[in-house]
């Protein structure tokens, strides 16, 4: 949210961020003087009662606000593979191959890589055979 009445007056904020600081409901704050920015983090719907308080020590009023708002966290969203990394790597080099025309050892070659490091089609990696281990 923004408090932008205040806005370039760093006494203010470190008072109001020590303030908010000391509410049961917020778990971390952040202000900014420059941008008259306050970053809650806080518990689950409790910004009505951080609100509250803010109000009723006239830290600031957030009745009838329409900027303020409270969002959950995004789901972490987890990398690909490593092994499709590459996949792809190698296909893509394979196509710009293919492309210069330089099909057959080169580009026979980056598709092989590419093909064995994709997942077989139940979502398994293909056995190694030994071969490459030396068994």
């Amino acid at each position: 949210m923004r408090v932008k009445a205040m806005r370039g007056n760093p006494d203010y904020f470190a008072t109001l961020e020590d303030n908010l600081a000391r509410c049961a409901e917020v778990r971390r704050v952040r202000c900014d003087p420059r941008t008259a920015g306050v970053l809650l983090h806080h518990l689950p719907d409790s910004l009505s009662t951080i609100a509250t308080t803010a109000s009723e020590n006239d830290w600031f009023d957030l009745r009838g606000s329409a900027t303020a708002h409270s969002f959950a966290l995004a789901p972490r969203i987890t990398p690909p593979s490593p092994r499709l990394l590459l996949a792809g790597l190698f296909g893509g080099l394979a196509a710009i191959q293919t492309l210069r025309g330089d099909v057959m050892a080169p580009a026979t070659s980056m598709f092989w890589y590419a093909a064995t490091l994709l997942p077989a089609i139940d979502g398994d990696y293909p056995a190694s055979d030994g071969a490459a281990d030396g068994r």
